[in-house]
């Protein structure tokens, strides 16, 4: 469904679309590795930004994790939906 996002960044100049691959083939040009660290090459100082990531909870730890400590972005402005099992906790904030 890459077309929909790249029509918003045609049409948005704020907009900038960079897909991201956690396990590219060998065919693959873009960027690699986990989306945010893909996400702080570009955005080094994200001290006035807000943060909302969804996905697998270890991911969602690591983003937060990097991105007040790498990026200052402030704690209360990372806003998370972790993706777990129906039925499951979600692990601890650890």
């Amino acid at each position: 469904m890459a077309e929909l996002p790249e029509k918003w960044a045609v049409r948005a100049s704020w907009c900038k679309f960079v897909p991201v691959l956690s396990e590219p083939d060998a065919d693959w040009n873009g960027a690699a590795g986990l989306v945010h660290q893909a996400a702080l090459k570009d955005l080094t100082e994200l001290s006035g930004w807000q943060v909302y990531a969804c996905g697998n909870p270890l991911m969602i730890r690591r983003a937060r994790r990097d991105f007040e400590t790498l990026a200052g972005l402030p704690a209360d402005q990372f806003f998370a939906d972790p993706f777990v099992a129906s039925g499951n906790p979600p692990p601890s904030a650890g």
